[in-house]
């Protein structure tokens, strides 16, 4: 049996998750951390998969659990994400509702206004969720494509290619209400795993790192901050990226020439601004993505960024208030 994911509830119970070998099964458990009493309950999947990912987090506003299933398929060298939304009784361990999520408004935003190529898919595996305080939910994702590369020498080099950034926002039953993209390009040189996003913020090294490889991977991806359902998205790029179209934008493959950059939907449309500073010669301000929070309470983000002033770069740790 292997242990998927966790998430306390309010009164001193535990919520957990795991299967056996990405069978059909989901083992459900409710464990009460001061009596030891438990409750367990057996979750039939109806998708055939080959490896999974989950999250599960207690949304306060009707006493449900929310589990997030990414249950990845591999076809012909493709591998395919079927993302899944089940509200989950905790006082039964039976799910509610269960929701396929397509995330169409991602792609549908995107198509419209990045006018990329009819084939250009940016939609990707959910990375996380939020649920907010009117009881709808916010799904990030993050479009991500691997490329395994042998030089002469049979040495084998893999690139993590995270595009686009994708916000949809559910009702409480998982119906897609709204949603929008944001579009950049970073190649990390390493393997992104699962829910690298989330794992990062628990600590857990997102790309198994080896002895080597470039530490640049760190401030490649982007920060969610949460504050309403459509949150702020803060990423690195390159300043001259700013105001082009997407089919203008250079891609991001070192984080010494970028400047952080925030953006913001409103009205149906993203607005994007520098960040840290206004870049101006060779004056640049990058934040470490990879080490990150944002306290909900007081509503502000911190990080590690490093200012760079021509070839001189200082790390100093930021605070943003929103």
């Amino acid at each position: 049996v292997k242990y998927r994911t966790s998430c306390f509830l309010p009164n001193g119970q535990l919520f957990t998750v795991s299967d056996d070998n990405n069978t059909d099964s989901l083992f459900m458990s409710l464990i009460d951390l001061v009596s030891g009493v438990q409750q367990h309950n057996t979750l039939t999947i109806d998708v055939q998969y080959d490896n999974a990912s989950f999250i599960a987090k207690f949304n306060a506003n009707n006493d449900m659990v929310q589990l997030l299933s990414n249950l990845n398929k591999e076809e012909k060298n493709t591998t395919y994400f079927i993302p899944i939304m089940k509200y989950i009784d905790v006082n039964t361990l039976q799910p509610i509702i269960s929701t396929t999520l397509t995330l169409d408004g991602v792609q549908a935003y995107a198509d419209k206004d990045f006018n990329l190529k009819k084939d250009k898919d940016i939609t990707a595996a959910p990375q996380n969720f939020f649920i907010n305080e009117d009881n709808t939910t916010t799904v990030i994702t993050e479009s991500r494509y691997v490329k395994v590369k042998t030089n002469n020498s049979a040495n084998m080099y893999v690139y993590t290619y995270l595009g686009s950034a994708g916000i949809a926002i559910l009702d409480d039953k998982g119906k897609e209400l709204s949603a929008y993209a944001v579009y950049k390009e970073h190649k990390g040189t390493q393997l992104y795993q699962g829910y690298y996003m989330i794992d990062a913020k628990k600590g857990v090294d997102p790309m198994s790192l080896r002895s080597g490889v470039s530490v640049a991977n760190y401030f490649f991806s982007y920060d969610f901050i949460p504050i309403d359902a459509s949150g702020y998205i803060i990423f690195n790029d390159f300043p001259e990226n700013n105001n082009v179209a997407p089919q203008e934008v250079n891609e991001v493959d070192k984080p010494k020439n970028c400047n952080g950059v925030i953006c913001r939907y409103n009205n149906g449309r993203v607005s994007r601004n520098h960040l840290y500073q206004t870049p101006s010669n060779k004056e640049l301000t990058y934040g470490y993505i990879g080490l990150s929070d944002y306290d909900m309470e007081n509503k502000t983000y911190a990080t590690v960024v490093v200012e760079r002033s021509g070839r001189k770069q200082v790390a100093k740790v930021a605070w943003v208030s929103f």
